[in-house]
């Protein structure tokens, strides 16, 4: 790093000269940023993936940030061209991307919730959301974004049994025998709010197990399943849970077959169920 005193009265005097002979002496430089969004994974698992990758550029400067939700990778480096920089940082964000697959869900600074706006609006769909424990911030995040009238049709927060009853016809003997928090009352509020909107409807809350994602949709007591903390202990649920339903035919990016030391050759389905 390089100093320089100017005293103040002849500052714009001697200015323009000390910048000229900075010039001459120290390169010009091009900065190129990236950042990649990520969910579905903890930080640790993340780095543990690209931290291979990223090691080999060692003129690109990475950073990941754990937050609410989300992982972040920044990415930075510089180079004598805006062009070389840009070239480099994007080689790389697309070698992890590779890597991550549909885990990374930004690349260009877009937040979760717009990336749901950006899918309901494709398909011509509508949301709404009956909530209890995060007390309306599914809500507050979704209509966050600009133009959320198109999709986001309202919700219910119904914190208290006595409005979970009320607002979402949960049955009372269903809160006692269970609770509040169950499987059981999570899959009541998706009924009784999709009753009352009549959109489709999404069920959260301790759905963890395939069979019992499964029974719901084929009750026809929700439409989608969202998972929280079950992706969060294990990004592979999707396929997992193809397996134990007997879905023959399970996908999988072939750079994630090193991912466990029995598969080989796509074979997915046969892995998981040899014991």
């Amino acid at each position: 790093m390089i100093g320089v005193v100017i005293p103040a009265h002849n500052e714009a005097e001697r200015l323009p000269a000390v910048l000229e002979r900075l010039r001459a002496k120290v390169p010009k430089r091009y900065i190129a940023t990236r950042v990649l969004k990520i969910t579905g994974m903890g930080e640790s698992a993340c780095d543990a993936r690209v931290a291979p990758i990223y090691k080999r550029y060692t003129d690109v400067n990475t950073t990941i940030l754990a937050g609410p939700g989300e992982i972040q990778v920044h990415l930075r480096t510089q180079a004598q061209s805006l062009d070389a920089a840009q070239l480099r940082v994007d080689d790389l964000v697309d070698k992890i991307e590779a890597e991550l697959g549909d885990s990374v869900y930004s690349d260009n600074g877009d937040s979760l919730e717009q990336i749901v706006s950006y899918f309901l609006q494709m398909r011509n769909s509508t949301l709404s959301v009956a909530e209890s424990c995060t007390g309306g911030l599914v809500a507050e995040r979704l209509t966050s974004v600009s133009g959320s009238s198109r999709y986001f049709i309202g919700g219910a927060v119904v914190y208290s049994n006595e409005l979970k009853t009320q607002l979402a016809d949960v049955p009372r003997d269903l809160i006692e025998d269970f609770g509040a928090v169950s499987e059981q009352v999570a899959k009541a509020l998706a009924e009784g709010i999709r009753k009352r909107a009549d959109i489709p409807t999404v069920a959260a809350g301790i759905i963890n197990q395939p069979a019992q994602a499964e029974g719901i949709l084929r009750a026809g007591s929700a439409d989608l399943i969202a998972l929280g903390r079950g992706m969060t202990y294990n990004p592979r649920w999707a396929w997992h849970a193809a397996a134990e339903l007997g879905e023959e035919s399970v996908y999988f990016p072939p750079q994630y077959a090193r991912s466990h030391p029995s598969m080989r050759l796509g074979d997915f389905y046969k892995v998981y169920q040899d014991p």
